[in-house]
């Protein structure tokens, strides 16, 4: 629960984080977790829907060894 609610008051909040298929704009992949997961865990799950030679573009959130490894 965010900071500052109190228990059983607000919104509920979840994350969701699809993959999708720039040539259409087709959803291929969905993944959801909690408000405090980030976007890089959620990531590594839609990663075997990629295929060789595909790109996935991302913002700076996603460069550096830790999500490359």
């Amino acid at each position: 629960m965010p900071a500052g609610r109190k228990k059983g008051g607000g919104f509920p909040t979840g994350k969701l984080l699809g993959l999708f298929y720039l040539h259409t704009g087709r959803l291929i992949a969905l993944v959801e977790g909690t408000w405090q997961q980030h976007d890089r865990t959620l990531t590594r799950q839609l990663l075997g829907w990629l295929h060789t030679g595909e790109v996935l573009v991302a913002d700076r959130a996603f460069f550096g060894w830790f999500f490359i490894l």
